[in-house]
Formats: C-alpha cells, structure tokens, sequence
C-alpha cells in the first residue's frame, strides 16, 4: 500500500509540470457483484471517493490519467430457494492509469473515454450470512477468503462542462482473489459506477 501512495504523490507533482493538465476530485456511487463461480448475484450498493489528475501529452487530445481512489466493491449472493443469502463488502484503495481522449469544445462541454488498468488493495472486508451479525475477515494475512491485491482493465466515458465531469465507469479485476481454489473455482471484481468530478486546479 505505501509504493501505491508513493506513486500517487510523484503523479501530484507531475500533473503541474504540464500545461492543460488538471486536478479533479471524484465522487461517486457503484454497483458491483463479483464475477466467476459466484452464481445468483444481486448488485451492491456502494461509494467511491478521491482525487484524478489528468496530464496533457503534447498539443493533441490525448490525457494520462491517474490518480487515488477509495470504493466498495462486492455483492450479494442470493440463493432463496435454499434460504441462503452472502453479502460481500470490500473496502479498497485504487491506482488507475489510463489513456483518455478529450474531444470537443475547450471551453464549453467536452467528452471525454478512457481505457486502462487498475491495481487495488484491499483494506477490509467483510462476509454476513442470512443478514446475521456473526461477520467473516475477507482479507485475513493467512486465514482470509480473498487476496488483498488486486489488478483489472477500467473504462471510462463522461462529459466535462467548465470545472464539472459527469461520467459512467466500469471496472473488471482479472486476478482471481479467492485464495482457496478447491474444484477451480474463482471470484473477480465487477463494479460499475456514476461519477461526479469537479476540477480543484487548472495548469495553463
């Protein structure tokens, strides 16, 4: 987790070096389940949170974007014939990197998509049966159900009007994080979300 922040703040420095560069906050909420042999899913509702910056690559209309996130992912496993529902909730602080294209008016509304990848840690989760209050340590040094690291692609597509970003993001982790694999089975992250950014700071 420290090389992830690390990382982050050379990122802060490097934004300000270039020109049409930005620094947006980022707020949103999220939709997730997790993918594989976790069959019978409902979504789970959830939150992100966190800062984006963005750096011009030469006179174009190509970005880097990178930045710190902090989302819940997860999901709901929900089997009513047998009386059996599993809820999953994972806390987790992210580091995209992302190729965008901005097109449009400068000045006015600019769309904007994006692809990349993503590298997760996982800062706590949790697993409830049948709503009780008896919880499982998802993330367990030894003992955990899923692995704390995670690593997936990211899509992006918003609008940017002035200093306000509105946007639809979807994120799928390829690593499969269920650390015990008995019959081949797998767990990946599935998280979708709504995005709202306003920029904190413009470099001319």
């Amino acid at each position: 987790m420290k090389k992830i922040i690390i990382v982050f703040i050379c990122l802060l420095f490097c934004v300000s070096g270039f020109s049409q560069s930005q620094i947006d906050v980022r707020l949103g909420f999220t939709a997730s389940f997790l993918g594989g042999d976790y069959n019978h899913q409902t979504l789970r509702a959830g939150g992100l949170g966190g800062i984006i910056g963005d750096i011009h690559l030469g006179d174009g209309v190509w970005y880097l974007r990178s930045g710190l996130l902090y989302c819940t992912k997860g999901g709901i496993q929900d089997i009513s014939e047998y009386g059996y529902k599993q809820s999953f909730c994972m806390n987790y602080l992210e580091l995209p990197f992302q190729v965008a294209l901005k097109f449009g008016s400068k000045n006015r509304k600019r769309f904007c998509a994006a692809y990349g990848i993503f590298w997760g840690y996982g800062l706590a989760g949790k697993m409830s049966c049948n709503n009780s209050d008896l919880t499982t340590n998802l993330f367990g040094d030894e003992q955990g159900d899923f692995y704390k690291f995670d690593v997936g692609e990211h899509f992006d597509f918003g609008v940017n009007c002035n200093r306000v970003y509105i946007g639809l993001s979807f994120s799928q982790g390829h690593k499969n994080i269920l650390r015990y694999t008995e019959a081949s089975s797998t767990a990946r992250t599935r998280s979708l979300s709504l995005n709202l950014a306003i920029t904190l700071k413009k470099f001319d």
